[in-house]
């Protein structure tokens, strides 16, 4: 009889943590949709995809919208070469959006590594690979999976350097690099958010 209580105990605990889980991904999948139609509405677009369960969230919402909607998605996965074996990295990541049932490409970055400033190099490689991509199969917009933490960080760093108020403006979540449009879905939410989604 304790045996049968504690199964059903467990039963109904295992159905309520689902049903939150469920009510969690709704509620953050209802921001990015918002988002996403506000911006670009039926038009094809572009995914970065980094492998952080941030990133991989963002896929994952993506390919919700496109059944939705009926966009054509691109997703991409940039290998800066920066560390030995981000080249497998890369692979590992475009393995876990295939299991998904979501084609990506890799673009590998075929220039000189930068030993300085590397961060702020690594984006614009990124972003003007991503360009260059985007242009290949007419596409205006890309998704990047920046979150509030980024956001907060991008502001205490600028706080730091001695920004002045114009400065200190953070991202936003439309900005234009070269002829692409970039758009982050994800500013008001925090990464541990995102991260529950995925398990990443």
């Amino acid at each position: 009889f304790k045996k049968q209580n504690m199964r059903k105990k467990n039963s109904s605990v295992n159905k309520v943590k689902k049903k939150n889980i469920n009510l969690h991904i709704n509620s953050i999948y209802q921001v990015f949709e918002t988002r996403i139609k506000r911006y670009v509405g039926k038009k094809d677009f572009s995914v970065g995809v980094s492998g952080g369960g941030d990133s991989l969230c963002l896929a994952f919402f993506s390919k919700i919208y496109q059944k939705k909607y009926g966009n054509k998605i691109y997703y991409f996965i940039v290998d800066h070469g920066l560390r030995k074996n981000s080249h497998e990295e890369a692979i590992l990541v475009k393995k876990l959006l295939k299991k998904q049932n979501i084609s990506s490409r890799i673009l590998k970055w075929e220039g000189k590594v930068p030993d300085r400033n590397v961060q702020s190099i690594a984006r614009d490689i990124r972003y003007s690979l991503i360009d260059k991509n985007c242009k290949k199969y007419g596409i205006k917009f890309l998704l990047t999976a920046h979150h509030l933490d980024d956001q907060i960080e991008t502001f205490f760093m600028r706080l730091i350097r001695g920004s002045g108020l114009v400065g200190l403006s953070s991202m936003s979540e439309k900005n234009n690099y070269k002829k692409i449009k970039i758009i982050r879905p994800f500013l008001s939410i925090k990464k541990r958010d995102l991260i529950k989604i995925t398990g990443h």
